[in-house]
C-alpha cells in the first residue's frame, strides 16, 4: 500500500490517494503543529527550566523532538538509566 500527501495533523496509517510515493518520504512530511506539542505537555514533567516527556517508545519521543526542532528550538532525547527501557525528550520552557 502507498500512501499520499498526509496533511500536517494526519497519522502515517491513514491511506490517502496514491501517487507513487513512497511510506518513507510520507513519514517525513508528518510534521506536529505547536497545538499538539502543547498539548503533549499535559503528560510531561516540569522541572525547574525545561519540560521532560518521557515514553518506552523511542520513536514517538524522537517524533516529538523533531517536532520541536522543526519549530525553532532545541530539544535533546536521551534513554533514562543503564537497565530501564525509557526515552525521555527535554526542552526549554521557552516552547510554551
Amino acid at each position: 500500500m502507498v500512501f499520499g500527501k498526509i496533511p500536517s495533523m494526519a497519522t502515517a496509517r491513514e491511506p490517502q490517494k496514491d501517487n507513487g510515493d513512497s511510506v518513507e518520504t510520507t513519514r517525513q512530511r508528518l510534521k506536529i503543529s505547536k497545538a499538539y506539542l502543547l498539548g503533549a505537555l499535559h503528560d510531561a514533567t516540569e522541572r525547574r527550566l525545561t519540560y521532560r516527556i518521557s515514553q518506552k517508545s523511542k520513536k514517538y519521543v524522537t517524533l516529538i523532538s523533531l517536532g520541536i526542532k522543526n519549530l525553532g528550538y532545541k530539544a535533546w532525547v536521551y534513554r533514562e538509566g543503564k537497565n530501564r527501557q525509557v526515552y525521555v525528550v527535554e526542552f526549554s520552557w521557552v516552547l510554551a
